[in-house]
């Protein structure tokens, strides 16, 4: 009986640990992107949907996030852009923390998202930012 329950524990726990690693594996932003352009620059992405904006260790903004290819999401019809590009996305960020504008959503249009590259620009300007994913 006791072997019983320690192999339902044990599959149970690796389903648990499963989802982790799935769920991070179909989420490529998830993790840690450092400018290419400035290396004080720095976004976390977590697996719960949270990013965090830091410049030289300080924190700067706190934002909830997704990555879709809505191309409402943002009030913005981007419907011909991202017909025209099929491997872009949209990063919906919005603020939440509350010494700030809170809930203030902003939308920048993904170039690049993989293993080792983030490439993206805010709809409406043309300063593209470049980071790579720290190890």
């Amino acid at each position: 009986m006791k072997k019983t329950i320690a192999i339902i524990g044990s599959i149970i726990f690796l389903i648990i640990i499963s989802a982790f690693i799935y769920n991070d594996q179909n989420n490529p932003i998830v993790g840690t992107w450092v400018s290419t352009q400035d290396s004080k620059d720095t976004w976390v992405f977590t697996s719960d949907n949270q990013a965090k904006s830091y410049y030289d260790d300080e924190l700067l903004d706190t934002y909830t996030y997704k990555v879709t290819r809505d191309p409402v999401q943002c009030g913005v019809d981007m419907h011909e852009t991202l017909d025209r590009y099929p491997s872009e996305s949209i990063l919906v960020l919005t603020n939440t923390q509350t010494n700030k504008q809170t809930n203030k959503q902003k939308c920048d249009l993904v170039y690049k998202l993989d293993e080792q590259f983030l490439t993206w620009r805010p709809f409406g300007y043309p300063h593209i930012s470049h980071f790579k994913r720290q190890q």
